[in-house]
């Protein structure tokens, strides 16, 4: 096997283990990391209903909400490694019409990695930079006053010294409903989806191809509003990967936020998986539509730590 190959197949598995602890042999790891600051603070639990970056948590989420108009972004860090990091950038907005309908568009990039490249005649080459990207697309519609529902697609990039290009679709529905708390009016929802289902990924003419890590999704969550001043959210969200065939796995998370006047946020939660369970810890300002988040995934890997921060804005 050549020089090249071999710095090849490093590459993948480097990227594999760094992103997602155990994540055996799916592909494409940066489809997984949530995107949603807010959320990445509660256990990385992205059902239910949501308040930023709604195109990667619950499209639906945002027809809820007074705003229009929504934009979010957020910037993810990992530990230096070797003297580099590997960095996730994710931003979506979306524009609401009639009150009933959304559509929401959105970017993701992840890269930071150089890995050294040596021929076979063992004279250095350019170095490799591994990156992925995609562009994503949803369409949220309201059904009832209590039912909404998504669909939507992505167009996919990633290079490892080779390029592939793929495509996936995901969908999902919601159901919502008030809840009285101290005779302050909540809510609570649930719902299902179908995540990342598509064509397989296959870098260059004789690259084998890998399948997307497709996942079923279900979850919810709950919001109790026990006086003016003081609110508290929870939500639950689990995730089943079906494929690829030969990484079949079992995720969820679960956290709480408590919030003061709508404007302070502390935020907790854990993350579990296959032999991947993690601490999250958030904290959240908003003032007048405009939000500022942070979180931190703690693992027992340090340099498996991500460090988020995100700011959205609703006009």
């Amino acid at each position: 096997m050549s020089k090249r190959i071999a710095i090849i197949l490093s590459v993948l598995l480097c990227c594999s283990i760094s992103v997602l602890w155990a994540q055996e042999s799916r592909s494409l790891p940066f489809l997984e990391i949530n995107a949603d600051t807010r959320t990445a603070g509660m256990g990385d639990a992205v059902m239910g209903d949501t308040q930023s970056m709604f195109l990667y948590t619950n499209p639906t989420a945002f027809l809820q909400q007074q705003a229009n108009f929504y934009a979010s972004y957020t910037f993810g860090l990992y530990p230096k490694v070797n003297d580099d990091a590997m960095k996730y950038h994710a931003f979506s907005g979306g524009y609401k019409i009639m009150d009933n309908y959304a559509l929401l568009v959105g970017f993701r990039f992840f890269d930071g990695l150089n890995i050294p490249q040596v021929g076979e005649d063992m004279i250095p080459m350019q170095d490799i930079k591994p990156m992925d990207w995609s562009i994503d697309l949803s369409y949220a519609i309201r059904i009832s006053s209590h039912l909404s529902a998504y669909a939507g697609g992505a167009l996919i990039q990633s290079y490892n010294g080779y390029t592939g290009y793929t495509g996936s679709a995901t969908a999902g529905i919601y159901y919502r409903n008030i809840l009285i708390v101290s005779g302050n009016t909540g809510s609570y929802s649930v719902g299902f989806s179908l995540n990342d289902f598509g064509g397989k990924i296959k870098y260059g003419k004789n690259g084998s191809k890998n399948s997307l890590p497709s996942s079923l999704g279900l979850g919810g969550s709950v919001t109790l509003p026990f006086s003016k001043a003081h609110k508290v959210n929870a939500v639950l969200a689990t995730r089943y990967f079906v494929l690829p065939s030969d990484a079949k796995a079992f995720t969820g998370g679960a956290g709480v936020e408590y919030e003061w006047l709508e404007r302070v946020s502390v935020r907790t939660g854990y993350h579990w998986g296959n032999d991947n369970g993690y601490l999250t810890l958030g904290l959240g300002y908003r003032l007048k539509g405009i939000s500022l988040d942070a979180a931190c995934s703690c693992t027992r890997d340090k340099d498996l730590r991500l460090f988020r921060v995100g700011l959205s804005a609703a006009l």
